[in-house]
This record gives structure tokens, C-alpha cells and sequence, in this order.
């Protein structure tokens, strides 16, 4: 499959698109950067936690398959960004003909970005034998969660998003990561940090299984490797917590120079406002639930000289990078991230591997022995424990209000 034809065909086909292709539209919550044409999204966010699909039956012209993601709540825009970047890709591939005469359909699934939902939308995933293929849940914790389940089924399951380190180490053999494992971003976070002269480190963490064990990586790293101690560290709830007061007070008491944000980027945003607000000038980074570009309309001003670190680089002045920014960014009104990048390419990995004789049986599998895949906006190529090694990690800063590549 080559990537330039279907872009070619989806040029000459593109009037034709709204009538061809089955899908989910951008988001139609109350959050930042939600999409103005989101009418033709068959959104259900009620009880069952599912956006259906249209109802025609999924017969043998169909590969379908399940987004899961909190497509609800204060991380929705978060989740909105793996579900476009999903459907941008099959948009693309579906108008080009599909895959061996098939269409792509995109089930997406929310999970409130909670690992107990998480559980129920697996139990609804297995229990469809029409789904083939899984992009996982975004965060961490609730793939973790739902991973027992798909096991049963022994489905395919791919994350986009998930950087928890010993996700690769459980021995899945239906699963695979994308992007960037916490480890590497970590290192390169605290490298930079370190480069740049900081020495008073402060750490801002969310209490979920993921950021805890962010924690410790980002603390033992700068202890071994640079003889560094932390000067003070606070956690907090994102589901409770908004009030970061006390936190800041804390900061400004240990003389902090820089704060090191393992979090999404609502609370990122939330503490710079905060810090702004009380005067405290500390300069902040963060691992890369913070690149969301939803943070600079959730801090405004307050968002200028943030860092954090990206698995994928907007400003990449590529065009393939670059056209892809654009198509994005016209239809969903935000940037993509790097959830959105990866989620595309993804897709077009997955197409290859169909095209070249991978079942939903042996999709998994397939993948990580064959994945050789050359993306516009990422690689992809698999080692034994199913991460990708072609996978980068980038240090972006917002200036201008913009991310901007620093490293």
C-alpha cells in the first residue's frame, strides 16, 4: 500500500467523502477545542458509554474496530484527539478504496478515562464479534485494566497514548505500543532540565497508577544520574482537586526552580493560572499529557514558556508533517498532538498489514514481526516486547501562544 496514492485519490474523490465514509466527528462536549461539525457524530454519552456506529450491518466489506477513550469530563478533548486522528486516517484510506476491496468503521467507546468503565467497555468490545482490532484506552490505568479482558479474545490492541513503562513487560502478546515508553520521556525531560542549569527540582503529580510511577522514575533519575534531590513534591486528585493553593504554597517555600509536571494537561493549566494569580514565578515542564494544545486555551497567557515533552513535532516544517497539521487543525479547530499523530499512523500500519495478509487472528502478531512502517508523522517498527523503537521523544515550550520545538 503506498500512503501518496491514497492521498492522491482522496484529493480527486474528496467531494464524495461525506457520502462514503462511516465515523465519529470532533467533540461535541462542553470542553476547549470542540469540533463546530460534530453533527454527523452518532454520540451516545449516556449509561452504555459507547458512540455506535451507524447501524448497518458489519459484514464481510467491513473492518471494524473500537476506539476506546473518555470522550466525556475534563479529558475529553484528550480522548477526541486519538479518535480524529483515527478517523482522519480511514477517512483517507476508505475514499481510496479501502483495504483489499474493505471499508474501515470506527467504533468509538467512551470510557470517562476511568479503569472501572474501562472493564465494561472491554466486556462490550469482546462480547462484538464484529469488532476486530482495539486503539487502546488512553490512559494508562485503564488499559491496564481492560487488558485481562481482551485477553480472553486474544484481540489486537494498540495504544497511541499509553507511556506507563511496564506496560510492555506484562507479557501481552496481543498488545503493542506506540508511542514513547515513560522511561525515555522521562530521561529526556530530566536531561534537559538539567542542561539548562535547574537544580531546585519540584514535582506536581496526579495520583494515578501511571503518575505515581512517573514519580519515582523522574526522583531515582535525577538522584543516580545527576546527584540531584527533589526539593519538595505534592500530589492531588484531578477528579476533586482544583484549588492548588496549598500546592503553591509549597513550591514557593522550597525555592523551586523549575516544577516537573507528571499530569494532563487540564491541571497543568490549572496550577499555571494559579502560580500567575499568586505571583509565584517558577518555570514549569511536563511529560506529554501536558501537549495537549488545549492547555493553551485553558491557561491563556498564563500557558507562555511551558514545556513538556512530545512524541511528535508540530512545527516539523516536513510537508507531509505540515499537511497533516493543516488537514487537522481545519477540521477540528486545535492542533493535533501527539496522540492524534500516532492514532493516524497507526491506522495506515494497520492497513498495510491487512493488505499484506494479516487477519484479525493474526493481526497482533503480524505487526510484530512485519511492522516496517514510514509515516509522515512518525515510523513505526516493533521490538519483542511490542514497543516501538522508531518511536522520538521531543521538547516543545509554548511561545506566542504556540508549541514550539526547543529540543
Amino acid at each position: 500500500m503506498k500512503k501518496s496514492f491514497y492521498k492522491a485519490l482522496s484529493l480527486i474523490l474528496a467531494l464524495t467523502l461525506m457520502f462514503t465514509v462511516v465515523g465519529c466527528g470532533g467533540n461535541t462536549s462542553t470542553g476547549t477545542g470542540s469540533n463546530p461539525d460534530a453533527t454527523a457524530s452518532p454520540l451516545d454519552t449516556g449509561s452504555e458509554n459507547a458512540i455506535s456506529a451507524t447501524e448497518a450491518a458489519s459484514g464481510d466489506g467491513v473492518i471494524r474496530f473500537a476506539v476506546c477513550s473518555p470522550l466525556t469530563g475534563d479529558m475529553a478533548e484528550q480522548g477526541y484527539q486519538e479518535v480524529n486522528g483515527a478517523q482522519m486516517a480511514i477517512d483517507e484510506i476508505n475514499v481510496a478504496g479501502g483495504v483489499n476491496g474493505k471499508k474501515f468503521e470506527l467504533v468509538a467507546m467512551d470510557d470517562m478515562g476511568n479503569p472501572n468503565q474501562s472493564t465494561i467497555v472491554a466486556e462490550k468490545i469482546v462480547a462484538d464479534d464484529s469488532i476486530e482490532f482495539v486503539i487502546a484506552h488512553m490512559f494508562s490505568g485503564c488499559t491496564m485494566a481492560a487488558m485481562p479482558t481482551y485477553l480472553k479474545k486474544n484481540i489486537a490492541v494498540f495504544g497511541p497514548g499509553n507511556s506507563r513503562t511496564d506496560l510492555t513487560e506484562q507479557g501481552w502478546t496481543n498488545y503493542l505500543r506506540i508511542c514513547p515508553a515513560d522511561i525515555h520521556a522521562i530521561k529526556a525531560m530530566v536531561d534537559y532540565a538539567v542542561a539548562q542549569g535547574y537544580e531546585r527540582p519540584f514535582v506536581f503529580y496526579q495520583n494515578g497508577a501511571n503518575e505515581v510511577s512517573a514519580f519515582g522514575i523522574m526522583k531515582d533519575y535525577l538522584k543516580t544520574e545527576y546527584s540531584i534531590e527533589l526539593v519538595g513534591s505534592e500530589t492531588f486528585a484531578p477528579e476533586t482537586d482544583r484549588d492548588f493553593s496549598s500546592h503553591i504554597a509549597k513550591i514557593k517555600e522550597s525555592n523551586a526552580d523549575i516544577v516537573l509536571m507528571s499530569c494532563e494537561y487540564s491541571p497543568a493549566a490549572l496550577l499555571a493560572k494559579q502560580l500567575e494569580t499568586m505571583g509565584v514565578d517558577v518555570d514549569l515542564l511536563g511529560l506529554g499529557g501536558v501537549s495537549n494544545p488545549a492547555l493553551i486555551e485553558l491557561a491563556g497567557e498564563a500557558a507562555e514558556g511551558i514545556m513538556c515533552t512530545c512524541a511528535f513535532d508540530p512545527t516539523n516544517p516536513d510537508s507531509g508533517v505540515q499537511a497533516f497539521v493543516k488537514e487537522y487543525s481545519g477540521k477540528h479547530g486545535l492542533n493535533p498532538n501527539d496522540v492524534a499523530a500516532w492514532s493516524y499512523e497507526i491506522m495506515y500500519a494497520i492497513a498495510e498489514a491487512y493488505e499484506n495478509g494479516a487477519t484479525a487472528e493474526t493481526l497482533s502478531m503480524w505487526m510484530r514481526e512485519n511492522t516496517d512502517y514510514k509515516g509522515a508523522t512518525g515510523n513505526i517498527r516493533f521490538d519483542e516486547n511490542g514497543d516501538n523503537i522508531e518511536a522520538k521523544t521531543y521538547i516543545l515550550k509554548v511561545e506566542n501562544g504556540v508549541f514550539t520545538l526547543i529540543k
